[in-house]
Formats: structure tokens, C-alpha cells, sequence
């Protein structure tokens, strides 16, 4: 159930950024669109990772969570996140170098990397 949070309150909780378009109301429920959402930030509650995330986005229908230092991680389809987000977790102090990125949409075979900037 949606409830009203004061601005700048409530910081350490992710954020799910709807468009202006989608109407939200205290007490009421988000549209089904955003069941796959929540229940990402809820299977990263249970695996108790959920305080180290900023936001979730989704496009298409895969799912992306974007860690507080900008790490994402990409978990593709909304399936098996816990043990998507329980792979990303374990792999992300494992990388010797920075990384921007998880990719757990297949969780037998994680990919960390980075985006390269483009120069010019």
C-alpha cells in the first residue's frame, strides 16, 4: 500500500521513479506494470541487500538495480531474482578493479565488466 513520505525522509529506502503519468495516491496500489519492480526490491529485502540500493529500472521487460556507488546490476527477467540478486551480491567484492555493472539475467554465468566512456 503506498503511503506519504516526507521529502527527504526515508533516505535510506530505494526509490521506484514512476512516470507523471501513473496515478499513485496514499493508500492506494501501484498498477500491476510494477509488480516485476517490486518484487525485485522485495527479493532484495529478503537476501538483506536492500538498503545498498538506490533505485530499480525497468526497460522493456528486463530489470536493472542501481546500487547506492552506481553499480547496476541486470538482472533480466523477472525470474528467480533472489537467487539473481543472492549471485550479484556474492560476485560484486569478488572484482579486483571498478565495475559499472553485474549481469546476473543468467545467474550460472555472471558477467562484471564496465562501460568504457567514449572519447571525443
Amino acid at each position: 500500500m503506498i503511503r506519504k513520505v516526507e521529502t527527504g525522509s526515508e533516505r535510506t529506502l530505494p526509490r521506484l521513479w514512476l512516470q507523471r503519468t501513473v496515478d499513485v495516491r496514499p493508500g492506494g496500489v501501484l498498477p500491476t506494470a510494477f509488480a516485476p519492480s517490486v518484487r525485485a526490491l522485495a527479493a532484495a529485502d529478503r537476501v538483506r541487500f536492500l538498503r545498498r540500493i538506490r533505485g530499480v529500472r525497468r526497460e522493456s521487460n528486463e530489470l536493472t538495480l542501481v546500487l547506492r556507488r552506481g553499480v547496476e546490476f541486470r538482472l533480466g527477467l523477472a525470474t528467480d531474482l533472489a537467487l539473481k540478486i543472492t549471485v550479484a551480491a556474492k560476485v560484486l567484492p569478488r572484482v579486483g578493479r571498478p565495475i559499472t555493472y553485474v549481469d546476473v539475467s543468467v545467474p550460472e554465468r555472471p558477467v562484471a565488466g564496465y562501460e568504457s566512456q567514449p572519447s571525443g
